[in-house]
């Protein structure tokens, strides 16, 4: 009886101390993880003939968001949507994301402007 109440204790203890070890890496992943961005719009190798063109996307775990070196902002749910006008032919944009412990992460998209002809 002593044996079972014993091994009730040591089974019960080691259960909560898994359960709580197991909320505390739910809970800190995205903290670990560092920021993450999703650029949804223009896809990467994309041929558009507008020079303005809307980055959108979505960013996780970030403190400051830049698209070529300039900061943009995000919105409660960390949505971003930023215009900005290509050059003729070959573009990079980039854009990255700095976190509370200063990790970096950054996406970039290559997209090409060949302008309709004129008439």
């Amino acid at each position: 009886m002593m044996h079972a109440r014993k091994m009730l204790k040591i089974a019960s203890f080691v259960f909560v101390t898994l359960l709580v070890v197991g909320y505390a890496a739910f809970a800190l992943y995205p903290y670990l993880r560092g920021p993450v961005i999703t650029v949804t719009s223009p896809q990467n190798g994309a041929t558009v003939t507008s020079p303005d063109i809307r980055v959108q996307g979505i960013a996780k775990g970030v403190n400051y968001l830049y698209l070529d070196d300039r900061q943009i902002f995000t919105d409660e749910a960390g949505r971003f949507s930023e215009s900005l006008i290509l050059y003729p032919g070959y573009n990079i944009l980039v854009v990255r994301a700095l976190d509370h412990f200063k990790r970096t992460t950054e996406e970039r998209i290559e997209v090409v402007l060949q302008p309709l002809p004129l008439p």
